[in-house]
């Protein structure tokens, strides 16, 4: 898997701003019941990490692509 990180744009954090977090559902809430798709990184449909990858983005915010590297840059 590739990441999904456009040139010059901010890296997620290891914490998301307290005040960030609610538009981060909201915009997560939009897309409940969007279809599965293996691979999806978009409304037309979302696997997992291309669902949680696309809605930060959204915010502000770039995180790898893939669950695994999705994990590995998350705090314990």
């Amino acid at each position: 898997m590739t990441m999904c990180t456009p040139p010059n744009s901010r890296t997620v954090s290891r914490t998301v701003p307290a005040g960030k977090r609610g538009e981060i559902i909201r915009t997560a809430e939009k897309f409940i019941g969007t279809r599965y798709r293996y691979g999806g990184s978009d409304p037309r449909g979302f696997d997992c990490s291309g669902f949680t990858s696309y809605v930060f983005r959204q915010n502000g915010f770039v995180i790898p692509r893939g669950a695994g590297a999705q994990f590995e840059s998350g705090k314990r």
